[in-house]
């Protein structure tokens, strides 16, 4: 896989990015909540990009603001959360792509859905356990972009029954749910995700 690495500029400081693939499409991915330890070298990240490069696209995968190369400061605001992933969606704007898919992890994945609901144009959603707490607060035209999202049937944080719930009412897929994995998918759950996301 092509693996290159990328500086993003951002508000408060450029954002350390890492561009894999070659596909047709662009997307951008976001780690998991940067107050816990949430960086691109996460292994379930390495899944979710592996997955979205198997599907044709190109990712841009990037460090929230102070983390790992990133500069400012550590943030646990959503608001500024929100502001580094467009800040990668720009990015791709500034090498002529359009975005055609948003990912995230966890954290990442409720900002991505975040991201999605100010956009125009269709995107495709692709979702590691979003937390069932904060999915409740995300904008229902999030939800109008296709959506396919991975749950563990062991996930405190993401409980199936709960995620299931609000991605039914408002119309979105049902998540694939991966046996034996809690949130942070240890051992062969996070060699899963791939195949599980990248699946028709």
């Amino acid at each position: 896989m092509d693996i290159e690495s990328v500086d993003i500029a951002a508000p408060e400081g450029r954002l350390q990015g890492r561009r894999l693939g070659s596909g047709t499409r662009a997307a951008v991915v976001a780690p998991p909540h940067p107050l816990y330890g949430g960086s691109i070298d996460n292994p379930v990240v390495d899944q979710l990009c592996a997955a979205l490069v198997d599907t044709g696209h190109t990712v841009l995968a990037f460090n929230w603001r102070g983390v790992g190369a990133s500069g400012g400061r550590p943030s646990g605001s959503l608001d500024d959360a929100v502001e580094d992933f467009r800040a990668a969606c720009a990015w791709w704007a500034g090498q002529g792509a359009a975005v055609h898919g948003l990912g995230g992890y966890s954290y990442g994945a409720i900002t991505a859905l975040h991201v999605a609901a100010g956009l125009a144009q269709k995107v495709s959603l692709s979702l590691v356990a979003p937390p069932a707490a904060m999915l409740e607060g995300v904008p229902a035209s999030a939800l109008a972009h296709p959506v396919r999202t991975v749950v563990g049937d062991c996930d405190g944080f993401a409980p199936v029954d709960e995620v299931r719930a609000t991605l039914a009412a408002a119309g979105a897929a049902a998540p694939v749910v991966l046996s034996g994995c809690d949130h942070f998918f240890a051992g062969a759950g996070a060699d899963a995700i791939r195949a599980a996301l990248a699946s028709p």
